[in-house]
């Protein structure tokens, strides 16, 4: 009996709803159109050397300038198709992962009031965030480097055909 009820809860965990991936993935989507641009100018800033003591909000309008006039708008987005790749399958694992946590401890018997304890979040949280990040960090890692340098840019569509077929 004992079995039966674990592989039910399994079942039900694996029985992720279409619309949790749905509702990760457009969000994901949306965050990442938004503030991709933001994002790049934040990651050329962390590699530039000597503008620790600069105004953060005038070196961002500075390097903005400076990416706009030396590659134009879309090299604020440099890095955003891989970003779109890992961030909108990544967003629709967090979410899904997330809600599938919650349910489960609906299901388990936790009664009414204590789901309503922060605890159970933060658990459904941290659970969804250790799914997601395994598939987004490397990617992560990747999508800066593409930020921060036109060098690391070219490297990588170098090896694009063996490694990175959708970094363009």
């Amino acid at each position: 009996s004992g079995f039966k009820q674990h592989l039910t809860y399994l079942v039900f965990i694996m029985g992720v709803l279409y619309t949790d991936l749905v509702a990760g993935c457009a969000a994901g989507m949306a965050h990442d159109a938004l503030l991709h641009p933001v994002d790049t100018l934040r990651a050329r800033l962390d590699v530039r050397s000597g503008s620790g003591g600069a105004n953060p909000l005038r070196a961002m309008m500075h390097e903005a300038r400076q990416v706009i006039h030396s590659d134009g708008l879309a090299g604020l987005y440099r890095g955003y198709v891989l970003c779109l790749v890992g961030s909108a399958p990544a967003n629709a694992l967090y979410f899904s992962t997330y809600q599938a946590c919650k349910r489960y401890f609906a299901a388990s018997g936790v009664d009414e009031a204590r789901m309503l304890s922060p605890l159970y979040d933060a658990a459904s949280g941290l659970c969804a965030e250790v799914i997601a990040a395994g598939l987004w960090t490397p990617l992560d890692v990747v999508k800066q480097r593409l930020q921060a340098s036109v060098a690391a840019a070219a490297a990588l569509r170098g090896i694009q055909p063996q490694v990175l077929p959708c970094v363009g």
